[in-house]
């Protein structure tokens, strides 16, 4: 595990603005002492105002030194028929773009840092970087929120919006720590969760209360701490992982979910269970921490 003296950097690839789990994980990195932000990177529909939504997390907190990309917006193959969310159509962004580097540039770029990826949308980004430069799979590792393990039954959102890239990256030999939703999926807030987010009195909490009421948009919904948990795997062990096999179907019915068997290499590791109270309590303590 990472420490405050040596802490760990990384690299975040996100598609921020959607669910309010993506602006919760950044949030949570920021605040993270064992872990050096070095650089985000954005994915999927309208990645350039994703940008700007996580530049504007970044001046909450104080860190515009931390370089923000925009990368793909489109998938490898598949169209897109849905919109963005809330966070990006609702808040006070600029609307002009800014000129950034595209993401795939900055992850090749990074390639002789030895960044960790900390993957929690779409992988279109990390596998047109991979196919780019094969020497990031051995360069790096890619800590990833997307899928369902082997006991999920269901497509995972991130997965599905771009099952070849996916399957690209599960192929590349790159070392994966896999976090899928029926993992995730067990780690929920509660209203008293959001109450104390929204009590607090400082700029931070401000924005994350602001941005959670415009997710929720007028509905009770409550976050579920999918992207949080990847953040949380590096630096606590309330998630246990097993070493598989691991592949992405690209055909029928069972397109953009996995397939796992019996490892005959060690570098995939997937999350079997979670301690989620334990997950809960840290995850609190460090949103609220000053």
């Amino acid at each position: 595990m990472p420490t405050t003296e040596n802490p760990l950097s990384l690299i975040l690839d996100t598609n921020i603005g959607d669910d309010i789990d993506d602006t919760l994980a950044l949030a949570l990195i920021l605040n993270s002492p064992e872990l050096e932000l070095r650089g985000i990177t954005t994915v999927f529909i309208n990645s350039a105002r994703r940008a700007q939504l996580a530049r504007k997390v970044l001046s909450v907190w104080n860190r515009a030194d931390v370089p923000v990309t925009a990368g793909c917006s489109l998938p490898l193959l598949q169209p897109l028929t849905q919109g963005v969310g809330r966070q990006l159509q609702d808040f006070d962004l600029p609307q002009a773009e800014v000129p950034l580097p595209h993401s795939v540039d900055f992850l090749v770029q990074s390639l002789e840092e030895k960044w960790p990826i900390l993957a929690i949308g779409p992988l279109t980004n990390v596998a047109l970087a991979l196919a780019r430069e094969p020497r990031l799979a051995e360069k790096t590792r890619l800590i990833m929120m997307g899928g369902q393990g082997p006991q999920g039954e269901r497509r995972e959102w991130n997965i599905h919006c771009d099952p070849e890239a996916a399957a690209m990256v599960f192929r590349s030999g790159i070392e994966i720590w896999q976090i899928g939703y029926d993992v995730t999926s067990q780690v929920r807030l509660s209203d008293t969760h959001l109450a104390r987010i929204a009590s607090e009195n400082n700029p931070r909490a401000e924005l994350l209360a602001r941005l959670i009421r415009l997710w929720q948009n007028g509905k009770d919904a409550l976050p579920v701490l999918h992207d949080p948990l990847a953040v949380l795997a590096l630096v606590t062990d309330c998630i246990q992982f097993q070493e598989m096999d691991a592949s992405v179907e690209l055909c029928g019915d069972k397109r953009g979910m996995f397939c796992y068997s019996a490892p005959r290499a060690s570098h995939i590791h997937v999350a079997v269970s979670v301690d989620a109270p334990r997950a809960i309590d840290i995850f609190m303590q460090r949103i609220l921490s000053d």
